[in-house]
């Protein structure tokens, strides 16, 4: 029921209210980026410095902060978690969103840029594309030959957009086939 914009200049988070684009609230979040709702809270990532901080909309405040190391990218929410790339680190992050905790840290191998498609969480990695299997946590590669050389990666929540040196290229998760 409200629009929110992250505000990195700013160092906050503002609420509005979509009917008369009234300003409701404005949260001290530094460096507030990407972010992603899960758990009935809004989860900021920090573009400068680390981790995620939680904002409960009921109260407007920041009420946690999980993480230590610098997020890229904006979290996704899939499979009762929220996960997080943290480039920098060359991690993954899965956090439990109830609990406000990391529950597991997955080397990332290289793989930046998480997405959801369909039921997989994609990435770009040293081969173009490639999904995270969370059970195992692997990144088996998928034969996409157009998200080789890919530098971000979004998803329309079926296929991905991968941003290449020649284009942009939309690309079924599944198949590899652009």
């Amino acid at each position: 029921g409200s629009i929110w914009v992250a505000d990195i200049h700013a160092a906050d988070v503002r609420r509005y209210d979509p009917t008369t684009m009234a300003e409701i609230a404005r949260i001290d979040v530094p460096s507030a980026a990407w972010f992603a709702i899960a758990d009935n809270a809004l989860w900021v990532t920090s573009q400068t410095d680390t981790g995620l901080s939680r904002i409960d909309p009921a109260t407007n405040t920041v009420v946690a902060h999980v993480g230590d190391v610098p997020p890229c990218a904006a979290p996704v929410v899939a499979f009762g978690s929220l996960w997080q790339s943290a480039c920098d680190a060359n991690v993954i992050l899965r956090i439990d969103p109830t609990r406000n905790a990391i529950v597991d840290t997955i080397p990332a191998n290289g793989h930046i840029m998480l997405v959801l498609a369909g039921k997989q969480l994609m990435l770009l990695g040293p081969d173009g594309l490639a999904r995270l299997d969370v059970n195992k946590r692997t990144f088996p590669s998928i034969v996409a030959p157009d998200a080789v050389g890919a530098d971000y990666l979004a998803s329309d929540g079926t296929t991905v957009w991968a941003h290449t040196p020649v284009g942009v290229a939309r690309i079924d998760p599944t198949t590899g086939r652009t």
